[in-house]
């Protein structure tokens, strides 16, 4: 009789170690905590987003451009990066100036739009997630001879 030949050492090892944490990815609930960080820290980058999109509308312009950075690619070598003139451009769309912002930088109108839809659907999940919460009924308390006392 012939003995079977063991498999290599590497193969042997590779079985017998587990990554730690890999039986928690493997179940239902792993995927739920995952899901639930994931859904929360989109949540939190939508209130950023939300101020980028409302600063426009609720400070005065000047206020705006002080405050926005100067663009280092810009600054240093001469050369204009994909984000140069968002800000201008931002104000310019909540003044209804679209074609300025366009003018300023292609991009402003669709990513202003992005932003908008982004927003609209944190409001979405944040309403249905909201739907879902179960109130809880009111704590009945047992009237206590003061309360009735009051009552009369």
């Amino acid at each position: 009789m012939q003995r079977a030949r063991a498999p290599p050492r590497r193969e042997r090892l590779a079985k017998s170690i587990k990554p730690p944490g890999l039986h928690l990815i493997e179940s239902a609930e792993a995927v739920l905590v995952v899901r639930q960080a994931s859904l929360l820290a989109w949540l939190i980058a939508s209130a950023a987003l939300l101020a980028v999109l409302l600063a426009p509308w609720l400070l005065p312009e000047e206020v705006l451009l002080k405050a926005a950075p100067v663009c280092q690619a810009r600054a240093r070598r001469g050369v204009e990066c994909p984000l140069c003139g968002m800000t201008r451009a931002f104000v310019s769309i909540s003044k209804g100036r679209l074609h300025e912002a366009t003018q300023l930088n292609r991009a402003s109108v669709p990513l202003y739009v992005a932003l908008a839809a982004n927003e609209l659907a944190a409001l979405l999940v944040l309403a249905r997630q909201a739907s879902r919460i179960k109130p809880r009924p009111p704590a009945q308390t047992k009237a206590t001879p003061q309360c009735a006392h009051r009552r009369a």
